[in-house]
């Protein structure tokens, strides 16, 4: 059952789908945490900053360069889950298992 569970949290839609949502949320609390870090005035806070952004900007001004984390993350994240890949059919058994020798135990108990 946990292989299961791990084949499918490793699914690449559903990584995507992940980051998808990630950025749809943090993104603009982000935004809005360094903005009201910028913001000299006393008492202003992340909410606030976020229904102020709103308001001026409307709902496209919380994603207003959302593009450059994006482009940036992509081509590491590639190359990670293409070493990994890469890796794991170095490392994984004919029968699918994955010994403690090769995975990288460092000790034994």
């Amino acid at each position: 059952m946990l292989a299961r569970l791990v084949r499918q949290s490793l699914d690449p839609n559903s990584l995507v789908r992940y980051r998808i949502a990630e950025i749809s949320v943090m993104y603009p609390t982000d935004i809005a945490k360094t903005r009201a870090q910028l913001n000299t005035a006393s008492g202003v806070g992340m909410w606030s900053t976020l229904a102020t952004i709103a308001r001026a900007d409307g709902l496209a001004g919380l994603y207003r360069g959302v593009m450059s984390p994006i482009v940036a993350e992509a081509p590491k994240r590639a190359t990670k889950f293409a070493a990994n890949d890469q890796y794991k059919r170095l490392l994984v058994l004919e029968d699918g298992s994955l010994p403690f020798h090769r995975a990288g135990r460092l000790w034994v108990t």
